[in-house]
């Protein structure tokens, strides 16, 4: 009996670039059997040079790394908020802080040394690990012991709607490939990775749907997610220019340049093109993942759930995703946000909420602050109710045009008008991600949010 193999994403490890890894035994152990566990090309990049700073740290301070103690680590955390970044332009770089290393990254030259150490450990060459970690304690969660270096958790930047509007200017000039690309990227909420991967297989442009494949998400979870009609066009229009540089089937995004003219496009290749936008318009903190952020911060502001954001971003927890409800003052999509929406299923249970609200509010004695608590219960509620009264039903009109012209009110005790057999409850917006029932409806790439977006993609 045979059993056939299949492939995997295996990192391919780059000795030349690591040559103190690749003269130590136990790092260049430790740094293929990553490679041979399967692990991402980019996560192989990041431990491969940050396994490689740190053996030079040693080197130059006399310190054999297989034995170094906590105080010696501690002097290597000292040297990375020290260093100066080896990667120019520190105001182009969102891993610099003012031309030294942030402190994700930090975090992460001290996560290859950790696991480096746990290796060590397991093949008994040593007791303890110097580096350590963080421990959990109960009330205090994970918090309650950190680690060598505090972690900050920044909020994500997204940009204002004028900067937004100058860098689709600019997107402009760019070439079509480019323009879909960003198109893409902003409806689905791609990584740069899984933009980059994309097949002509993976798009369903009947439809509109994007596949993306496990293989090319950071947490190997497929997902499938809607695009948008402009995007759509530049799509087919894409599709023809394609053809003049290859007919081939497979990676949709291809190189332009006369040297590697008609193969798959790289991912430095198009963080180098956004790069080179966001310098002409001055936008410097813009990058491919701000797509990423501002589209899941959007559908935040629509008033989808946030189990519904993660399952549209492929988060793996809801932890993920909460950092998209931040912009909001309240920290979450609520009744006190002006640009919350609530969904037609929670009527019911908002005019429970009121009738409630007003029974306290006449059968209870209150004090002063209660008194004033259900007041404020009481104006949302009716908020609330108000702002689903102006949201078009399936069939095209609101309750409000519904409504009979002898009442205003949106209460629900007003009698209504039957509704068309055509209208129907709609579903989930995981599918109704293109259709714009109100004015903070899902955004998308033409959405109320981006006016001028069809116009700046137009003529291609």
């Amino acid at each position: 009996m045979s059993f056939a193999v299949q492939p995997t994403r295996m990192g391919r490890i780059n000795w030349e670039r690591v040559p103190s890894v690749a003269q130590t035994p136990h790092a260049r152990s430790w740094l293929r059997i990553q490679s041979d566990m399967g692990l991402a090309q980019n996560t192989i990049d990041a431990y491969g040079p940050g396994l490689e700073e740190y053996l030079i740290f040693c080197d130059s301070n006399g310190v054999e790394a297989p034995a170094a103690t906590r105080a010696q680590v501690a002097s290597y955390v000292r040297h990375l908020r020290e260093r100066p970044t080896h990667r120019g332009n520190p105001s182009l770089n969102s891993e610099t802080q003012n031309g030294r290393l942030s402190n994700a990254t930090i975090q992460q030259r001290l996560t290859v040394a950790r696991l480096f150490y746990d290796y060590l450990i397991e093949e008994r060459c040593r007791d303890d690990n110097p580096v350590g970690r963080g421990r959990y304690t109960p009330g205090n969660g994970f918090g309650g012991r950190r680690g060598m270096v505090r972690r900050y958790v920044k909020l994500p930047w997204i940009p204002s709607d004028l900067q937004w509007m100058e860098l689709l200017d600019a997107m402009r000039r760019e070439s079509l490939r480019n323009r879909l690309m960003l198109a893409l990227a902003y409806d689905a909420a791609l990584r740069r990775e899984e933009l980059c991967s994309l097949t002509i297989e993976d798009i369903d442009p009947a439809p509109r749907l994007l596949r993306i494949r496990a293989e090319t998400t950071k947490g190997g979870q497929e997902r499938v997610v809607p695009f948008w009609e402009a995007s759509d066009q530049l799509y087919r229009a894409y599709l023809a220019e394609r053809r003049s540089v290859s007919r081939r089937p497979g990676p949709l995004f291809l190189s332009e340049s006369r040297r590697n003219l008609g193969q798959p496009i790289g991912l430095w290749t198009w963080s180098k093109a956004l790069r080179s936008v966001a310098k002409r318009t001055g936008v410097d903190r813009f990058s491919t993942h701000t797509l990423r952020h501002l589209r899941l911060t959007d559908l935040a502001h629509a008033g989808w759930e946030i189990h519904e954001i993660a399952t549209f971003a492929g988060h793996r927890h809801t932890d993920t995703t909460n950092d998209f409800y931040a912009t909001c003052p309240h920290r979450m999509a609520c009744p006190g946000c002006s640009w919350y929406v609530p969904k037609e299923s929670m009527k019911a249970q908002l005019l429970e909420g009121k009738a409630n609200l007003l029974r306290c509010q006449e059968e209870l004695t209150l004090s002063e602050d209660e008194a004033a608590a259900v007041d404020e219960g009481i104006r949302l509620h009716k908020k609330l109710l108000d702002r689903l009264s102006d949201v078009p039903t399936p069939a095209g009109p609101t309750p409000r045009e519904l409504l009979d012209p002898a009442t205003e009110d949106v209460s629900g005790a007003a009698a209504r008008k039957p509704l068309p057999a055509s209208a129907s409850r709609s579903p989930s917006p995981l599918l109704q991600i293109g259709r714009k029932p109100s004015d903070r409806s899902v955004p998308s790439v033409c959405g109320t949010r981006r006016e001028g977006v069809p116009q700046l993609f137009a003529g291609f």
